[in-house]
């Protein structure tokens, strides 16, 4: 699981994303690999993407339900309760693909992969389920 921070920087990133619709977007950035318990974040966010509402289907877009999902995933953990779902962007975002806003933080340790860049947007990404 990993955040792409959008950023001019030359490199373009990509990830198997959209469940069964398999898309392949692209951003420029710079990626933050988020470890420790994301793993368990990134168990949540897949079992609720093959859930009975989205059954792996989710590559058009996400409505606000799953947003509040992601941002309470998002919120229980030290290292990433700095993200939120970009609500702009819903109809862009899918599985494994979520545009967020990366908020001013208390400055941990834990959150030095994205240090420095509160008020920026980014990319939370994890392995398609399907």
């Amino acid at each position: 699981m990993g955040l792409i921070i959008l950023h001019n920087s030359g490199v373009i990133y990509s990830n198997q994303t959209g469940g069964f619709a398999c898309h392949y977007p692209e951003v420029e950035g710079v990626f933050a690999l988020l470890t420790g318990n994301y793993s368990e974040q990134q168990k949540q966010l897949s079992k609720h993407f093959t859930s009975k509402k989205w059954r792996g289907n989710c590559g058009d877009g996400i409505d606000e339900e799953a947003a509040d999902f992601i941002d309470s995933i998002l919120e229980e953990y030290p290292c990433s309760e700095i993200l939120r779902v970009d609500r702009c962007k819903l109809a862009d975002l899918h599985e494994a693909w979520v545009f967020v806003d990366i908020l001013t933080g208390r400055g941990d340790v834990a959150m030095q992969p994205v240090y420095g860049f509160a008020g920026e947007k980014g990319v939370l990404t994890w392995s398609n389920s399907k």
